[in-house]
């Protein structure tokens, strides 16, 4: 599977305020924010672009990395195929919800849509990395891709509660 991966450091607005005699002045400090976008990221290199960035992280992060990813596998030979989300990171996940997920073909001019899925909530064994299944859909022998897009991804984790979450909305290789 060969999808890019969208990463970014999520850091709050701090606010620094003073009190002089009867004037008071509140001062807004805006912190750099980091998006990353390349393809096959993994945790190690996501630990170097840390490193490498370390300027522009405040003393303590707010949120820690996770890497969502679609996987289709077919099933035998026909043209079966099951879909799920796959995690790993530091994030500690006990829920995944989500909107929708469609699955199109990967051809931009045909637009074939092959499922679309509402599943709501979906509870997992917590864990950093892991998978959820979604559900089984068609698609012909022929096709060897398949284009996966996500609306509403969410992920609950125990430290920080529901965060939203990507998943590149690109290619999925079918296995």
């Amino acid at each position: 599977m060969n999808l890019k991966y969208f990463y970014f450091f999520n850091v709050e607005r701090a606010r620094a305020s003073t009190i002089d005699g009867n004037v008071s002045s509140t001062e807004e400090i805006e912190i750099e924010t980091v998006f990353i976008n390349e393809e096959n990221l993994t945790l190690e290199k996501l630990d170097e672009i840390h490193e490498e960035n370390q300027e522009l992280k405040p003393a303590k992060r707010a949120v820690t990395g996770t890497i969502v990813t679609a996987y289709v596998n077919r099933v035998g030979t026909g043209k079966s195929c099951q879909i799920y989300l796959r995690w790993d990171g530091n994030l500690y996940i006990t829920r995944w919800r989500l909107t929708e997920l469609t699955i199109r073909s990967s051809n931009i001019l045909a637009n074939t849509l092959y499922a679309s899925f509402n599943p709501g909530a979906k509870d997992v064994p917590g864990a950093t990395s892991g998978s959820v299944f979604i559900g089984t859909f068609s698609v012909p022998t022929s096709q060897s891709k398949v284009r996966v897009a996500t609306k509403g991804l969410q992920a609950y984790t125990t430290s920080n509660g529901w965060l939203s979450a990507i998943v590149n909305n690109g290619q999925a290789t079918i296995n």
